[in-house]
């Protein structure tokens, strides 16, 4: 292994620690909490890191795991469909440009925070340099789905707090 790869890796590792634990202190309402407890971790969702070795201390795990949905690009319908790895419920069909317009979603690809990636192939309606388009479809867990004055609603087209 090269010294510019080993670097990299090693920069990337710190990034990652260092976005644990800005993950783990939080603001609010102008004062900083800092969780540290067992009990305060499991409060939220701990996505690749536990505090199962140590007691009231976050680890990496030894092996990644990603989020559990598959997102399939519908490319006739021009939507990305979004599945339950576990169950096969379908979460949520996205389309990929506005009404009307061009589409043809053909590869998604998913990045490290979860959200989804889609290309269209089509070339949109509209002068632009190069064809087709790309679009990002992020992920939000946890949160109250809800109408827009804010009652809880379950066909509701809104999320408000808390989220994971």
């Amino acid at each position: 292994m090269n010294g510019t790869y080993r670097n990299t890796i090693l920069h990337r590792s710190n990034a990652l620690l260092l976005g644990i634990l800005l993950c783990v202190t939080a603001v609010q309402a102008q004062q900083v909490k800092t969780w540290t407890l067992d009990a305060e971790f499991d409060e939220g969702l701990l996505i690749n890191v536990n505090h199962d070795v140590v007691s009231d201390q976050l680890q990496l795990n030894h092996e990644s795991a990603l989020l559990p949905y598959v997102n399939v690009a519908a490319s006739d319908r021009g939507t990305v469909i979004r599945i339950d790895a576990n169950t096969g419920d379908i979460l949520g069909e996205y389309r990929t440009t506005p009404q009307g317009m061009t589409h043809n979603p053909s590869r998604t690809t998913v990045d490290r925070a979860g959200n989804v990636w889609a290309a269209n192939r089509d070339q949109p309606v509209f002068p632009m340099n190069g064809d087709g388009s790309v679009l990002k479809i992020g992920v939000v867990l946890g949160g109250t789905r809800c109408e827009k004055n804010g009652l809880p609603s379950p066909t509701g087209n809104y999320l408000k707090p808390p989220f994971l």
